[in-house]
């Protein structure tokens, strides 16, 4: 997800322990099966090696399913589109499509990461906090890959078919102009507990690894109180478009391992529910003493 952006570690287990938790689930319903694994998208080095849950998802699936085909980005017509589109119209800066506080609150964000705003003055809103939350992830050691391109690579490898949930176009209008009507709700809502970034991270990564996402929740309950032109732009909407797919590939033969951002699991109206709702049967992955 965006911001929450985000999000992972290996779980051990004790000669004591009979199985653990995972951010891996399998879907089941009239039949048809698939796993579903929450993905942070960038990782540190400290978080490896991705859980062997999401091991025995990969190999008990035929195909792979992640958000969207970011490798469509190596074509030089996509960059140029999404180039042209991270800066703002006409004359408008960042100066006219925000109000004077919220202005004032990312010049001060950017000083912090040791850049100019003047070096943003044409860019959008989303691009830049974007831009910003990237640099401050990396100072926090988050340059790794996450579970969906550690397992993009291995599809890859080993041949195996890879599908996705959404058109990279869907991607490039949240990354380039998320905020669009609501430009200062967006930037709030991102800035908002910045100096508190790196802790909200940490947390996220220990649920991940326990498999939990009641601090997430919370966050995504508080965002769509707080914050609703983001939350439905982000994750609503989003999560909603997915739901069809996700049925859709529940009923082929096949069984397929979706991987996704965390955030999209969790919340008021996050997969699990949604999905659970519709009458399917989820079931969290556990390894169990001898897999």
């Amino acid at each position: 997800m965006k911001r929450l952006t985000v999000l992972f570690l290996g779980i051990l287990l004790s000669a004591g322990t009979a199985a653990a938790e995972s951010s891996v689930w399998k879907l089941t319903k009239d039949g048809g099966s698939l796993y579903l694994g929450g993905s942070v998208h960038a990782l540190r080095m400290e978080d490896y090696p991705i859980p062997e849950e999401f091991d025995i998802a990969f190999e008990r699936s035929a195909m792979l399913i992640l958000e969207t085909d970011i490798d469509q980005l190596a074509d030089s017509g996509v960059t140029l589109q999404l180039v042209t589109r991270m800066f703002l119209p006409d004359n408008k800066t960042l100066a006219t499509v925000l109000n004077k506080e919220t202005f004032k609150k990312l010049a001060d964000r950017c000083v912090e990461s040791g850049v100019s705003i003047e070096t943003f003055m044409r860019y959008t809103p989303s691009m830049v906090v974007h831009l910003l939350g990237t640099l401050q992830a990396k100072e926090f050691g988050f340059n790794m890959p996450g579970a969906d391109l550690v397992y993009a690579s291995r599809a890859k490898e080993t041949s195996k078919g890879i599908g996705f949930l959404e058109p990279l176009e869907t991607q490039i209008e949240l990354l380039t102009n998320a905020g669009n009507g609501f430009a200062d709700e967006y930037v709030l809502c991102n800035l908002n507990d910045w100096d508190k970034a790196e802790s909200v991270l940490n947390d996220f990564v220990t649920e991940w690894k326990k498999g939990s996402g009641k601090k997430l929740t919370l966050e995504l309950k508080n965002m769509k109180e707080t914050y609703p032109h983001v939350y439905k732009s982000m994750f609503l909407d989003r999560n909603n478009n997915w739901i069809p797919v996700i049925e859709a590939y529940l009923n082929t033969p096949e069984i397929e391992f979706i991987i996704a951002g965390l955030g999209h699991f969790y919340g008021p109206d996050g997969l699990l529910v949604q999905l659970k709702n519709r009458g399917c049967r989820i079931e969290q992955v556990k390894l169990e003493q001898g897999d």
